[in-house]
C-alpha cells in the first residue's frame, strides 16, 4: 500500500468507492433513505472535488487503484475516511489516519476531531478518539445521529 496526495484525476474513482462503500459497508447501520441521503448515486462532483481540494486530502493505493481517501480541514477536522468495500480491515485507514495525525502535529494542533457515523464509531474509538456528544444531521429528509469524537495529539 502507498499513500500520496490526492490529484483531480482521482475523482471519479474516488466517487465511486465513496458510493460504493457507503451503500455496502454502512447498510447494516442505515435505512436506503439514509444511504441515498448520505451517498447519493447522482453526486454533485463539483462540490465534491472543490471539498477535496479545499482539505488536505490524501489516497492509499494498491494493486493499482485507490483504495482508501481521506480528508481534513485546517483546523483538524477529519472531514472524509473511506476504505474500499473490498478492502476492509488491511490498515488503509489507519495508515491515513495516522498521516492526518502527523500533519496535524506538524501544523502544531492539540487535536483532530470528527463527526463518525455509527458503523465507524469503534474503528475510532480503539484509536484513541473520545466520544464528546451526538450530532444530529438532516439531509434530504434523512435524520443522522452521528458522534463527535475528538482525539488529543
Amino acid at each position: 500500500m502507498k499513500v500520496r496526495r490526492f490529484k483531480k484525476e482521482d475523482l471519479e474513482e474516488i466517487i465511486s468507492l465513496f458510493y460504493d462503500t457507503v451503500h455496502t459497508i454502512c447498510k447494516k447501520d442505515y435505512s436506503p433513505k439514509q444511504l441515498e441521503a448520505w451517498a447519493p448515486k447522482h453526486m454533485d462532483k463539483a462540490a465534491f472535488l472543490n471539498s477535496l481540494l479545499k482539505n488536505y486530502t490524501l489516497v492509499c493505493e494498491a494493486d493499482g487503484k485507490i483504495i482508501a481517501f481521506c480528508d481534513m480541514a485546517k483546523d483538524g477536522f477529519v472531514n472524509r475516511l473511506y476504505t474500499h468495500k473490498d478492502y476492509q480491515g488491511i490498515g488503509a485507514a489507519s495508515m491515513l489516519l495516522d498521516e492526518m495525525i502527523k500533519k496535524a502535529k506538524n501544523e502544531g494542533l492539540g487535536e483532530i476531531s470528527l463527526e463518525s457515523s455509527i458503523t465507524a464509531r469503534t474503528f475510532y474509538q480503539k484509536k484513541g478518539f473520545k466520544f464528546v456528544k451526538y450530532i444530529r444531521k438532516e439531509k434530504d429528509g434523512a435524520v443522522f445521529l452521528n458522534s463527535l469524537m475528538v482525539k488529543k495529539i
